[in-house]
């Protein structure tokens, strides 16, 4: 239970949920065998349980791992904990971590994925960074090679430059965040607007 709390962010995971709130507070509960809950303990939990007290903006869940999109006041960055044995976490190791520790140095990240072994960051350059488990080549480097460091798959195109507005088909202006991976599918061609102005944004 979290008394005098407002909620605006849910995510699951395998076994674990994270909420966070309005002041930008994280929150988990669940299982933490490999620290995912980020509270420093791999002890389970029913309760939630703080992770981080400001600036969390989203979370990505994994099969036993958490990602978090952090506002530092000048850019937003990624944290990761749990479990990182096929370096799913980003963070060059592949050591399990029980307190949020910062991913590699990317550009501003705008929108995470965790798979069940692997994660993909985007960047607020319209660019793709993957981690971990690679297997059956689902990280998209054309490779079948597991790696604890993200590495690029996709450069932006001239248009997609930062701060710029792109129109999806039969869709809001996307401003080089979530909205922009959340709306587009193959069947969307992203294209650019007349002008660079779509009209208020934050």
């Amino acid at each position: 239970v979290l008394p005098n709390e407002t909620v605006i962010f849910a995510a699951g995971g395998d076994l674990h949920t994270v909420l966070l709130t309005d002041a930008g507070a994280a929150f988990a509960c669940g299982d933490n065998s490999h620290g995912q809950l980020g509270d420093g303990t791999t002890e389970s939990r029913s309760e939630y349980a703080a992770v981080m007290a400001s600036g969390v903006e989203a979370a990505a869940l994994g099969t036993g791992f958490t990602h978090l999109k952090v506002n530092n006041g000048t850019r937003y960055q990624a944290y990761a904990m749990g479990r990182n044995h096929v370096g799913q976490l980003g963070d060059l190791t592949t050591t399990d971590r029980l307190r949020p520790v910062p991913v590699m140095q990317l550009h501003s990240v705008v929108f995470i994925a965790a798979g069940h072994e692997h994660t993909v960051f985007v960047t607020n350059l319209f660019e793709a960074f993957v981690t971990g488990n690679n297997l059956y080549g689902q990280l998209g480097d054309g490779t079948n090679y597991t790696t604890s460091e993200p590495i690029q798959v996709t450069r932006a195109s001239a248009s997609a430059r930062p701060g710029r507005c792109l129109r999806l088909p039969h869709a809001e202006p996307a401003w080089g965040s979530a909205s922009l991976l959340l709306l587009y599918s193959r069947h969307s061609e992203i294209r650019p607007p007349p002008s660079d102005d779509c009209g208020d944004h934050r």
